[in-house]
């Protein structure tokens, strides 16, 4: 397991570094001129000269490349934001926690119902609830977030009057934007469970187990779920990046002082520091969610563990996996 772990980690640092490259190329080409844009008008070719050359943009693409990487591999260095002149990594580190407990809350609110919902609907396949879950899934599949959202925030925010219109001041301002965050992946993981449980449920180990005479609550939990959730944590893993970024949009929506405003910010005054050092920072979180998500896809599944086990764990692991097929 620390082998498949390492490795996962190891994969990681290619695609964070590519992820850097190709953002930090896409700014540099991108049409505008940030110290024209900071000077204004009336500005003298002396004053231009010495902004560029204060900011670092006086150098050629690699140089700047190459010192951008050099800064942030080494000291964790973003920058500074063109317009506030503070350190990016200090609005980042701040506005962090905001994000990811958006973002961390939709995956516990998606698990909760998703599953849950994807699993009655299976049991109980074509009755009333399975009908019900499956419409309701479609549905919220179909209409994006930046639709819902206006709609949750009329009717709950200003015609009853229950929950905040904007910001996170209390626990009842995370209802809103969780739920449209979390709506998506809710759709997704029941469609998924449901398809997942039907083709478990329909193998002959289970009904083996039905001839046993064991409790359908024991069958579907203890023997039925394991194998259920092996494609469900695959979507699941899929779905991570879609909710960190859909936890941004989120924040515009909701006036909500995160990495989605921050980035909006900067691209609005193409302050290129505030979106390089706000991509990468989300491009790590993804990646730091995909390695959580494999290593659960690891303990579930006993093939995986056979891969990167050795000697007499190996057998077993073997066996295991032999076993749950």
């Amino acid at each position: 397991m620390a082998k498949y772990i390492i490795k996962r980690i190891l994969w990681a640092i290619p695609v964070l570094l590519g992820v850097l490259i190709i953002v930090f190329t896409i700014t540099y080409l991108t049409p505008g001129d940030p110290v024209q844009t900071i000077l204004g008008n009336g500005y003298t070719p002396e004053k231009y000269a010495k902004k560029a050359a204060e900011l670092g943009l006086d150098k050629g693409y690699l140089a700047q490349l190459g010192s951008y990487i050099w800064n942030v591999v080494t000291r964790f260095d973003f920058g500074k934001s063109y317009m506030t002149n503070i350190p990016v990594i200090t609005e980042l580190t701040t506005r962090m926690g905001t994000t990811f407990s958006i973002a961390f809350l939709s995956i516990i609110v998606t698990i909760l119902i998703g599953i849950p919902c994807g699993i009655i609907a299976a049991i109980k396949q074509y009755s009333a609830l399975d009908y019900g879950f499956t419409s309701f899934a479609l549905i919220c599949s179909a209409i994006p977030s930046f639709v819902i959202a206006p709609v949750l925030l009329v009717v709950f925010g200003v015609k009853l009057r229950w929950l905040p219109l904007s910001g996170l001041d209390e626990w009842k301002s995370y209802i809103l934007p969780v739920f449209v965050n979390a709506l998506g992946g809710i759709a997704l993981l029941t469609r998924m469970t449901r398809t997942s449980m039907l083709e478990t449920i329909r193998q002959d180990y289970i009904r083996t187990a039905r001839a046993k005479g064991l409790r359908e609550s024991v069958i579907i939990w203890k023997h039925a779920m394991k194998n259920t959730m092996i494609p469900v944590i695959t979507v699941t893993g899929s779905w991570l990046a879609m909710l960190m970024g859909g936890a941004l949009i989120v924040e515009l929506i909701f006036s909500i002082p995160g990495l989605g405003t921050y980035l909006y910010g900067g691209i609005s005054n193409r302050d290129y520091p505030i979106i390089n050092g706000s991509v990468i920072l989300t491009a790590f979180i993804v990646c730091m969610m995909s390695i959580v998500v494999d290593i659960l896809y690891a303990v579930v599944d006993p093939r995986i563990k056979a891969q990167f086990s050795s000697g007499k764990k190996k057998k077993k692991s073997v066996q295991a996996a032999k076993e749950a097929a």
